[in-house]
């Protein structure tokens, strides 16, 4: 989990998610932040700037202009550096990764048989960097067809089934490989019967993920975060309860409405940012912020 939504989900607990009717005025009061556009525009760039990572993965890195939303795109190589769609990428692995988009199809991943001892995991991430699935050797899961789809979803003919809480997000595979040339040619035969597949087609419950999602955003990291925010919001929602009924009310504050961004008369960037900054600081300051969970 991103260290902005660390903050949030903090918050959230912190202040037990007071009445609905605050309108997320309790949100910006223990952030320190002004009841105002300023302060609104601070709290959208703690909440958004988690998404310039799946800007990265999904239009940076290629994968949406090379394999397309729902299909994986896979290195049959082991990782090194230079691999962009992994943060900090481990040497002894081979990685595949999707963008899914759930917007009018549901989906189905296929987990092949693979040895009790060789580690490996699926592992499900909504736009925020936050995973909230996995399949893989250390859940000891059965191999199968797994549907992605909404919660009321039927899994009879399935392995099991996962919820994503929005309709995109990302989907990474990694495997580990022993040290030598055969056994990666031995995993590459796993991504290869890895499959990612659209099933169940509907109508549109939102607008597809496409690259124009992503196009002539803002150089300014600041502006480009509200952008994105704005852009992707109806389909990168809160998960809980309480933001879902919060958060829109602060983004309609800060000028981000109906999929754009407007700056509000009079709101300076740069120091909303800053704002942004010292927020998150007294937070990871703030002894609150580290509960004791009894692990020594």
């Amino acid at each position: 989990m991103f260290l902005y939504h660390l903050v949030l989900a903090g918050l959230c607990a912190s202040i037990q998610c007071a009445p609905l009717h605050d309108h997320g005025n309790d949100l910006l009061r223990s952030l320190n932040l002004p009841i105002d556009e300023l302060g609104a525009t601070a709290f959208s760039l703690i909440y958004g700037a988690p998404l310039q990572g799946f800007y990265q993965l999904a239009s940076t890195s290629g994968i949406l202009k090379g394999e397309g939303s729902n299909a994986l795109g896979s290195h049959y190589t082991t990782a090194t550096a230079s691999v962009r769609n992994v943060v900090r990428p481990n040497v002894d692995t081979i990685y595949a990764t999707g963008i899914f988009d759930l917007s009018s199809t549901d989906l189905v991943v296929t987990v092949p048989p693979m040895e009790e001892d060789r580690f490996y995991l699926f592992g499900f991430y909504d736009p925020y960097g936050d995973l909230f699935a996995t399949l893989g050797s250390v859940d000891a899961s059965t191999p199968g067809r797994y549907l992605i789809g909404p919660r009321d979803a039927c899994c009879d003919d399935y392995t099991g089934c996962i919820t994503s809480p929005n309709p995109i997000g990302t989907l990474l595979i990694r495997v580990e490989v022993r040290n030598n040339d055969t056994d990666v040619t031995h995993v590459a035969s796993y991504l290869s019967n890895s499959t990612l597949a659209t099933v169940n087609p509907h109508a549109a419950s939102h607008p597809p993920l496409t690259l124009t999602d992503f196009a002539d955003l803002s150089n300014s990291t600041v502006l480009s975060t509200l952008q994105l925010t704005a852009r992707l919001q109806s389909r990168a929602t809160p998960e809980s309860a309480a933001f879902q009924h919060k958060v829109p009310a602060i983004l309609a504050l800060a000028g981000i409405r109906n999929g754009s961004y407007n700056q509000p008369n009079g709101v300076n960037l740069t120091l909303a940012a800053e704002l942004a900054k010292a927020a998150i600081t007294a937070f990871t300051k703030a002894p609150s912020s580290y509960p004791d969970l009894g692990n020594g």
